[in-house]
């Protein structure tokens, strides 16, 4: 059953050499629980089997699964970025957003998302998942890479001078009306990328604007998937990469 289109959300999942990760079976189970709910998988230049994996799963639900090839691996950025832009052209979702293909983030939270920015005060045009350990939550990360997230989620906030706990977690939304203007040109950083997105609004909406339409929405659940490494290297990059990010938009941004 489809919903009515004006109703329907569009959610676009990078996909690298995931043929032995992805949850298949999730995502056609959430299809039944939520039918407003389509997905663009995005197979990133996979060396893998993740291409046939993703044509066949579409193959057997057309309408609700869609597929993206990109012959060579791009980079996260890239492909979220191109999917994107694809998903604005496949027709009039409200919504469009992304999410991490190994589901460290369930499939559930996303419906969450929505209704926690209905349940607050004026029409949100982004809504972000945070990753908070409090009462009522279940978080669980690996004790390295929540210090490496913090260290950059600390700079992340202090470079766009926004209260903002979490940048970097790996599901977001984004109304129809401020997509092509978020993803129209490739971003500087492949990995610090949802920083730039945050960029982007400040240089898009006015501060009063901002606050009013952009929503940090707390998780309740989110699982740590093994198989993603993190170097000391990487943490060490994070000032240069946030320095980067601030040399291209300081004189875009509105506040």
């Amino acid at each position: 059953m489809k919903m009515p289109e004006e109703n329907r959300i569009l959610i676009v999942v990078p996909c690298f050499n995931e043929a032995n990760r992805i949850p298949l079976d999730n995502f056609t189970s959430f299809l039944d629980e939520e039918p407003a709910f389509d997905f663009l998988f995005v197979n990133d230049g996979s060396a893998d089997g993740t291409s046939t994996i993703l044509s066949q799963a579409c193959a057997s639900f057309p309408g609700r699964f869609f597929f993206l090839e990109l012959k060579e691996n791009v980079g996260k950025a890239e492909a979220v970025r191109k999917g994107m832009l694809k998903g604005l052209q496949m027709g009039p979702y409200q919504f469009l957003g992304f999410l991490d293909a190994d589901l460290a983030t369930p499939l559930q939270e996303l419906r969450y998302m929505l209704n926690y920015g209905e349940f607050k005060d004026g029409e949100k045009v982004f809504l972000f998942g945070s990753r908070i350990k409090i009462l009522g939550s279940h978080i669980s990360r690996n004790a390295m890479r929540h210090y490496f997230g913090r260290i950059s989620a600390t700079g992340a906030s202090i470079s766009l001078k926004l209260p903002v706990y979490d940048t970097q977690c790996g599901v977001k939304l984004f109304h129809q009306t401020i997509v092509a203007e978020i993803f129209r040109d490739a971003f500087t950083s492949r990995w610090l990328f949802d920083v730039e997105i945050f960029f982007r609004l400040k240089a898009l909406l006015d501060e009063s604007t901002f606050y009013k339409s952009v929503l940090e929405v707390p998780l309740r659940t989110w699982n740590e998937i093994p198989g993603t490494k993190i170097l000391f290297s990487d943490i060490l990059k994070v000032p240069l990469e946030l320095y980067r990010i601030n040399l291209r938009y300081r004189n875009q941004v509105r506040f």
